[in-house]
């Protein structure tokens, strides 16, 4: 249960940081924000998965 709710959150931390650094210009881009958000965004995706198999 509470599974899910942690992997919400990574959901929304990897998708804010996706929009922050997008809405930058090119040359002023972080290299480790795309990165933890990319990690971010699969730990979500990860804990997803696993909430699944466990419910399936």
């Amino acid at each position: 249960m509470y599974s899910i709710i942690i992997a919400i959150i990574f959901y929304i931390i990897g998708f804010w940081l996706l929009s922050k650094e997008s809405k930058k210009e090119p040359h002023n881009r972080i290299g480790l924000s795309y990165l933890s958000a990319i990690l971010s965004l699969v730990m979500g995706v990860a804990i997803t998965f696993m909430w699944l198999l466990i419910i399936l």
